[in-house]
């Protein structure tokens, strides 16, 4: 009597489904608005394809084609070359969901954006400056790239609220430098020193020229003087306090 022998399916299986894993992927350049370059970051698929294998009994004795003895499924990333292998198709989509999360996560730090800015007079003639810092995030992504994440809040309901690109070697915009720093509690409560030494300049200016002092400034200025060198409950030259 013919001896029955187990049969695999040939090769990787029977593929059923390709399902998609959502990552972030830095590819190339692309225009930005100072007329410049920058690196494009886009939104991109990454494939898992699913397959079905099959364990068959062959018994030379039957005829074809074979009956099925045991059936599993593989799910496969051709980019990244992990495989997951079970019976329950849920079980194994969370198993591999967690390796590629691993693989492509960005672990965003929350960094500052600081402008010193002129204020612009519209109705008069004039100058003044800001200064001001924003929120913005730094993170490393798979490849090995620094990612800079930065929330729009005017994107409407069909667009990323999250603009993401490349972290620049140099902050720059309409071609001037600005800083990028860590946002840490030390950092934070310095800038709020900064912020309210501007405010304490601000006041100082408005004493400088107000109508006690006004002509005195002026012509102070006039002969290479400043205002920052000029101690007004003196009269002499000194560093405002």
């Amino acid at each position: 009597m013919a001896r029955a022998r187990v049969r695999n399916t040939p090769g990787g299986g029977t593929k059923i489904d390709t399902l998609y894993y959502d990552a972030e992927q830095v590819v190339g350049t692309e225009s930005d608005e100072e007329g410049g370059s920058r690196d494009k970051v886009i939104h991109k698929k990454v494939e898992i394809d699913l397959y079905m294998q099959k364990a068959f009994v062959t018994d030379t004795s039957k005829p074809t084609p074979a009956s099925t003895k045991d059936i599993g499924f593989k799910l496969k990333c051709e980019e990244t070359g992990d495989e997951v292998f079970g019976s329950d198709i849920s079980v194994m989509i969370k198993d591999m969901r967690s390796r590629l999360d691993h693989r492509y996560r960005i672990t965003w730090k929350r960094w500052f954006l600081v402008r010193i800015d002129p204020v612009r007079v519209h109705r008069a003639v004039g100058s003044g400056l800001e200064l001001s810092w924003e929120d913005i995030e730094r993170g490393e992504a798979y490849d090995g790239s620094i990612l800079m994440r930065k929330y729009n809040a005017y994107a409407d309901v069909n667009s990323n609220h999250w603009i993401v690109s490349k972290w620049p070697e140099n902050f720059i915009e309409r071609g001037k430098m600005i800083a990028a720093i860590e946002a840490t509690e030390e950092n934070e409560a310095l800038l709020n020193t900064a912020r309210v030494q501007v405010d304490v300049l601000r006041n100082k200016l408005v004493e400088l020229l107000g109508p006690k002092l006004i002509m005195e400034t002026l012509h102070r200025l006039a002969a290479g003087g400043t205002f920052i060198a000029h101690d007004t409950s003196t009269g002499q030259r000194g560093e405002v306090q």
